[in-house]
């Protein structure tokens, strides 16, 4: 590969929490992101499944405070990555490990994490040069597995995904984990509070995973 990829983990930056949005409805994943965001968490990721994708990035890109990334997730193939990254996409994530997506990210200098669970994996994306990977499904692998492959490539920014929340966040921290990223409890929030209770878990979580952040990106907006 000529271009060596973008850095995720300078992208990410003191970042430890990813906001990922899964919604199948495009204002409720805006109502979501802009409650995380408020909230104090500065990395949304919107997946393709949310109708509208790129038209929802380009709008947040313009809407969130400057030191909130807004990216895209579950990118599954190269016109799909073109229109995110068209639309703004300051990073891309993606479930699997595709060479042609990691070269497309690498000539646009647009940082990305692919998902890997095994070793070979691994050594796949450290191949291509990338510094950050997505453990997923993390899940069904633990922070056990975490800890294995962290023995192995301390070089290497692990990012689990799925399954993860507030409640077992910690466990996932103490075996190695760079970041984490977490849709499913945000969208269990909306459900059953709306905005204000998904701003009160980004408050909750930036209290506890970002303390240097939650004294000036906290909105002031009611809960």
């Amino acid at each position: 590969m000529s271009t060596r990829p973008a850095s995720f983990r300078h992208a990410l930056a003191d970042r430890r929490i990813i906001v990922v949005v899964r919604a199948l409805d495009d204002g409720d994943a805006e109502a979501i992101a802009r409650a995380a965001a408020e909230g104090g968490l500065r990395a949304i990721e919107i997946t393709t499944s949310v109708p509208g994708a790129a038209a929802l990035i380009a709008t947040l890109r313009g809407a969130l405070a400057d030191d909130v990334l807004v990216g895209a997730g579950t990118v599954l193939s190269v016109s799909q990555l073109d229109a995110v990254v068209a639309a703004g996409a300051q990073f891309v994530v993606s479930p699997g490990l595709d060479r042609r997506l990691v070269e497309r990210c690498a000539a646009a200098q647009v940082p990305i994490l692919p998902g890997v669970l095994t070793p070979t994996e691994v050594m796949a994306g450290r191949g291509l040069g990338l510094d950050a990977l997505k453990l997923f499904p993390s899940d069904s692998a633990g922070p056990d597995h975490l800890r294995a492959l962290r023995s192995v490539f301390a070089d290497i920014a692990f990012v689990p995904t799925g399954g993860v929340s507030s409640a077992n966040a910690a466990g996932w921290f103490d075996a190695g984990a760079h970041a984490l990223g977490l849709a499913g409890e945000f969208n269990a929030a909306h459900r059953a509070g709306g905005a204000g209770a998904v701003r009160r878990l980004a408050r909750d979580l930036t209290t506890t995973f970002e303390p240097d952040n939650s004294n000036r990106s906290i909105s002031s907006a009611p809960t």
